[in-house]
């Protein structure tokens, strides 16, 4: 936005140079007299041809500062394209151990994120998508502030070893929703970067359609929480992101529980 203003504040004070040139080389005598001279008509004219010169210059300026601004937007798209081709997977790190991406990766994986999009991705594909489907969302991620990243661009996939085309255009369907969502990084990540993901959906069990089955599981999963923060040598890839993982993962079942209890009425 800044250079957009400068570069119109600059356009602007080249027509105003250009009119004092052009007025300094008349001279102040056959300026007026020039002018004057002539009939009301013939002045009226000359405004009117002068207005137009004016505002064809004008018109020009203004289209050139649009084809910067195409080209300055052009050469972002392809920096995003670029970074999007070497997309890091940082989720590696975190499961070795090393809990700076761990933030990141948890609210990319957070059942809750951008959850309702997700479904309508769901509904669109249901009748077409196989059991499975493996596939990769890349991301490119602008800093907002120094905990705080904006997704910019986004892309979808199959997995090398997945072919169903469908799975592709689900990807892009998933990839596409997550654009302009916010996500936590690190205080020392770069100001723009990619981070791939490798992610699997699958069909939903019947059995998770049955209230009694899903608080069951809930429970089960409770208790296995519970063992692992009374655990205090916790390897460090459970305490930076299986943990929290599947604390997220109660909260979504026990909003599903919510759910299928509310369709029952019970």
């Amino acid at each position: 936005m800044k250079k957009r203003t400068l570069f119109g504040l600059g356009a602007l004070l080249a027509v105003v140079v250009v009119i004092v040139v052009c007025w300094r080389q008349a001279g102040p005598t056959a300026r007026i007299r020039s002018f004057t001279e002539l009939s009301p008509a013939a002045q009226t004219v000359r405004r009117t041809d002068a207005a137009r010169r004016l505002s064809m210059t004008l018109a020009k300026l203004l289209q050139a500062q649009g084809e910067v601004y195409r080209q300055t937007k052009l050469s972002k798209e392809q920096e995003y394209e670029r970074l999007l081709n070497s997309a890091a997977d940082v989720k590696a790190g975190v499961l070795q151990g090393d809990p700076k991406w761990a933030p990141t990766v948890l609210a990319l994986e957070d059942s809750f994120f951008a959850r309702d999009e997700r479904r309508e991705c769901a509904r669109t594909f249901q009748d077409v998508l196989p059991e499975r489907c493996d596939y990769k969302i890349d991301i490119v991620v602008e800093r907002v502030d120094e905990h705080t990243g904006r997704i910019v661009s986004s892309r979808g996939r199959s997995a090398p070893d997945d072919p169903e085309p469908v799975c592709a255009a689900f990807a892009a369907c998933i990839a596409a929703i997550r654009e302009k969502k916010t996500i936590p990084i690190p205080a020392d990540a770069d100001t723009t970067f990619a981070i791939s993901q490798s992610l699997q959906s699958t069909q939903l069990a019947a059995e998770m359609m049955d209230p009694a089955h899903v608080e069951r599981g809930i429970a089960v999963a409770k208790a296995g929480i519970a063992a692992w923060r009374a655990d205090a040598e916790l390897a460090a890839p459970v305490k930076n992101y299986f943990l929290p993982f599947n604390d997220q993962f109660v909260k979504y079942l026990e909003g599903h529980l919510a759910e299928l209890r509310g369709a029952s009425g019970k």
